[in-house]
């Protein structure tokens, strides 16, 4: 478990958003896990955040969970943020099925990155890459045709 940042950034006209974290034990997301709007995603982060069924009304989804390398050293958020948009840009077409130019106006790109607490403390490089979406969904964005309005 390990303290996480979120990071907004636009890369590719792709919008990727920023959240702060507290410096909780973070229970690390899976892909394929649902939050709903109440959870803390943006603004600080809760260590715990609720999660609910991806068939149940939610706002965000994890669609990828991936690592970042990097010196033993915490070598700054700039760094940090910089790899961690990468990683979840470059697993974005591959987990979610389109190019992440072709995102729905009302789908964002939020991540989860390491703190710099984690990183040197709890030697934590895992970035947590979720789609956030303007108003409440149901059903799987990583699943064809598993939401309500399919993809779009």
């Amino acid at each position: 478990m390990s303290s996480r940042v979120a990071v907004v950034g636009l890369v590719a006209a792709t919008a990727f958003l920023v959240a702060s974290c507290a410096d909780d034990e973070y229970v690390t997301l899976r892909a394929g896990e649902c939050l709903p709007a109440r959870a803390e995603v943006v603004g600080t982060r809760e260590p715990d955040p609720p999660r609910v069924p991806c068939s149940e009304p939610h706002r965000y989804e994890v669609y990828a969970v991936t690592t970042i390398d990097g010196p033993r050293t915490y070598p700054g958020e700039a760094a940090v943020d910089e790899a961690a948009q990468h990683e979840c840009y470059l697993a974005f077409e591959p987990n979610v099925g389109y190019s992440a130019a072709d995102m729905p106006d009302d789908v964002k790109v939020v991540y989860l990155q390491p703190t710099q607490s984690s990183w040197n403390g709890d030697d934590d490089r895992d970035v947590e890459c979720l789609l956030i979406f303007d108003e409440d969904r149901t059903g799987s964005s990583l699943e064809p045709d598993s939401t309500e309005e399919g993809r779009g």
